[in-house]
């Protein structure tokens, strides 16, 4: 992989999109509903009243968002490896969740 800025920059602005998608999958599967605000801050708060620890990993997310999809500046390498670690775990939980209402 190309280890550059933009690459970087990408990379952090997809694990956010994938993220939010996996939140919105948690709070469905958990709440029936999820955030329809423009505020992401709502969504951890949907989480957050079920889950902490998945509040904490989509508010890494959408804290760097703004920086990962419009900054002028690149991430640095430790910022999006916490990003795609904070991912990988909503999509986890998303993927186990998802997989005990609708079973193989």
């Amino acid at each position: 992989m190309n280890d550059n800025g933009a690459s970087r920059s990408v990379a952090a602005g997809n694990a956010v999109l994938a993220g939010i998608a996996a939140a919105d999958v948690l709070c469905i599967i958990h709440l029936g509903v999820r955030s329809v605000s423009t505020t992401h801050t709502d969504a951890v708060a949907l989480l957050k009243g079920f889950n902490p620890e998945e509040a904490r990993d989509l508010m890494v997310l959408v804290r760097d968002k703004a920086q990962a999809h419009y900054g002028m500046t690149a991430l640095d390498k430790v910022t999006l490896t916490r990003m795609v670690r904070s991912m990988e775990r909503l999509l986890e939980q998303a993927s186990e969740a998802a997989a005990k209402v609708n079973p193989r």
